[in-house]
């Protein structure tokens, strides 16, 4: 089309390349695997290079074929969104699942979505539960904040306030150190969810009131951009 034709003659013009992507570059020939998934990753967010899908997954399939996980998890991510490639789920789950049966984290969160939600495989509510396990015991705040809403709500395991307050205060502390990007579909500010929390408390409802605990701990760290779904739960997602 025109439009792509257009763009296209810019990017000649846009073209650039950071010291250190050049250096990755010399790297990825010789099949170094970080390297060549730093490029992919240096292609799709056009940082350092000018954006180029096209190279970014290239290179991102060059690291997850010799077994990189963090690439594969990138190439499912690609896959699920349908960057660079055709949108996949079935190929989103082949590359995720890959990275998390070598134990990484994100992938592992990742995987716990897919069968929560029911994408690329059938819901299922025990293996998210488990997937998010994996995930939230090397400390990722969403994952221990599904498990909260998992053992609150008796999904995919028995009900257990105890366990989800556990999980929730785990996702709180964490959530502290770590960055965490949520979808946004509602704004709100910490004033407004502090004050929620307060009358939360004063109708004793007692669930509510420690989910809002544990998410007034989350969202008074800094850099956090957050959304509230219609039903006022919180719907965490992966950087």
């Amino acid at each position: 089309s025109m439009h792509r034709n257009r763009g296209r003659r810019n990017m000649g013009l846009f073209s650039f390349e950071s010291k250190q992507v050049k250096e990755w570059k010399k790297l990825a020939k010789s099949g170094d695997m970080d390297a060549q998934y730093h490029l992919a990753r240096a292609y799709a967010n056009g940082k350092g290079a000018s954006q180029n899908m096209k190279k970014a997954v290239e290179y991102c399939v060059q690291s997850a074929e010799q077994e990189y996980a963090p690439a594969q998890a990138l190439l499912a991510h690609f896959y699920g969104y349908g960057k660079g490639v055709e949108k996949d789920y079935g190929e989103m789950i082949h590359w995720g699942e890959k990275a998390a049966l070598q134990g990484y984290a994100k992938a592992q969160y990742n995987m716990g979505r897919c069968y929560e939600m029911g994408k690329g495989t059938e819901a299922d509510m025990e293996k998210a539960r488990r997937w998010y396990t994996l995930a939230a015991e090397q400390g990722r705040p969403d994952a221990a904040y599904k498990l909260g809403q998992f053992y609150e709500h008796g999904i995919g395991v028995e009900e257990d306030m105890e366990k989800a307050e556990e999980w929730y205060q785990k996702a709180a502390e964490e959530a502290v150190e770590e960055e965490i990007t949520i979808i946004e579909e509602e704004k709100k500010d910490i004033a407004t969810i502090k004050q929620e929390e307060t009358s939360f408390t004063q109708t004793g409802n007692v669930k509510i009131s420690l989910r809002r605990k544990c998410l007034v701990g989350i969202f008074t760290c800094s850099h956090i951009t957050f959304a509230i779904e219609r039903n006022s739960f919180f719907r965490l997602f992966p950087p």
